[in-house]
């Protein structure tokens, strides 16, 4: 599952293998999307690990902060060799 486009509307394409529909059958909300076609359901980190083939959250919040630029306190030695 992932994204494709949004169109103003708070819904979204769920490109899902799954999926036929001329519909888009994701919400997306304020703070969560919710696929009511494959039941995908999670936060901003979630979609962008979804979309991006990350494996785990942490992954996905590094690399969001990287694609838009934002600067993270250092972390411990154990987080630090996920990049």
């Amino acid at each position: 599952m992932v994204v494709r486009s949004a169109n103003g509307s708070g819904k979204a394409r769920c490109v899902s293998p799954d999926h036929h529909d001329e519909n888009p059958p994701m919400h997306l909300y304020d703070d969560h999307a919710h696929c009511f076609a494959c039941g995908f359901h999670g936060d901003v980190t979630d979609v962008w690990a979804a979309k991006h083939d990350l494996d785990r959250p942490l992954e996905a919040a590094l690399d969001l902060a990287r694609q838009f630029g934002i600067e993270l306190p250092e972390g411990s030695p154990k987080t630090s060799d996920v990049h």
